[in-house]
């Protein structure tokens, strides 16, 4: 049986690895400069991380957990909450391309995709979280798809960070989360995305639809046509 692996060491290496990933970016960010910070026996930290790649995952999971915050009475105030701090957390240009790196490293290395998939559920869970909260008390409609709902929310800041290259402003969070929340049937997010209307009532035809005409919360399957509601002797 291999020795314990001592706390103490992978401490200090992250914190050598996050202070060496602030004042260089990710790129300096190597076992080697982990070892020259911290007298750690290379070996050591090869043992921990056998490639650069796991220790770049490592330091971004540290660099990008959530925040413990807790949850209020406002849903969409909760929501742009967590995606603004992920916005700003991935915005970091060291941050990005650290993340980056992992995920094109993930393809030759089946451990860091798994290790991607626990970063992004640490970002989920809290989130899910949140959202089931608000289906349980009656905020989103029942039957609300909350996987997708995360998806919509989650998506599109990476993509801006990942692939467009730039960092989601606080005015295109508050309008996303609008958006996905009209197509809940928040009450909240269909005023905001219907550009003040104040029409927030779930009830309401256009509520829940996204342009397939298909609600997340809908009963029928999709290209289900209306009822026919014209009487057999009308003109």
């Amino acid at each position: 049986m291999g020795r314990p692996r001592d706390a103490g060491v992978e401490r200090r290496a992250l914190d050598a690895a996050a202070r060496v990933l602030a004042d260089h970016g990710h790129g300096a960010l190597t076992v080697d400069a982990v070892a020259a910070r911290t007298g750690i026996a290379k070996t050591t930290l090869y043992r921990r991380w056998p490639t650069r790649a796991h220790l770049l995952a490592t330091v971004a999971h540290a660099a990008l957990a959530p925040p413990s915050t807790g949850a209020t009475d406002d849903l969409a105030a909760d929501l742009r909450g967590a995606l603004g701090t992920l916005a700003t957390a991935l915005g970091r240009a060291s941050h990005a391309g650290l993340l980056a790196e992992v995920v094109a490293a993930s393809a030759h290395h089946p451990d860091l995709r798994a290790a991607l998939h626990a970063l992004g559920e640490v970002r989920r869970a809290a989130t899910r979280d949140r959202l089931a909260r608000a289906v349980a008390d009656g905020r989103l409609a029942p039957g609300t798809d909350v996987e997708l709902v995360l998806d919509q929310l989650l998506g599109p800041v990476y993509l801006h960070v990942l692939v467009v290259g730039d960092t989601p402003t606080p005015d295109y969070v508050r309008r996303l989360v609008d958006a996905v929340l009209a197509g809940a049937g928040h009450p909240g997010g269909a005023r905001s995305g219907r550009g003040g209307s104040g029409r927030g009532d779930v009830g309401h035809e256009d509520s829940g639809r996204g342009s397939s005409g298909r609600g997340l919360h809908s009963d029928g399957p999709a290209g289900t046509p209306p009822a026919d509601t014209t009487s057999e002797g009308s003109p």
